[in-house]
């Protein structure tokens, strides 16, 4: 897998890309399949604003988690 694709002069991260992809996909699947069931788009959008942040926080502590080391020797060096 590439871990990175450059797209007009841009690096992006394949993961973060393919996170916004399939939160697209579950917020049309959503909006599809709800019309159904008497659901709004609205929810849909909140439901993809939860799923974001939570991403978010969730990549922040996983990150902080799998480097400890470097997180303790950048505030070591900090005055």
């Amino acid at each position: 897998m590439f871990p990175t694709i450059e797209i007009f002069g841009r690096t992006l991260g394949t993961y973060g890309i393919c996170a916004v992809l399939g939160i697209a996909a579950c917020v049309l699947l959503f909006a599809c399949l709800g019309k159904d069931k008497g659901l709004k788009i609205e929810d849909a959008l909140m439901t993809m604003l939860a799923l974001g942040a939570g991403m978010f926080l969730g990549g922040h502590i996983l990150y902080g988690i799998t480097n400890t080391s470097g997180i303790i020797r950048l505030f070591s060096h900090a005055s």
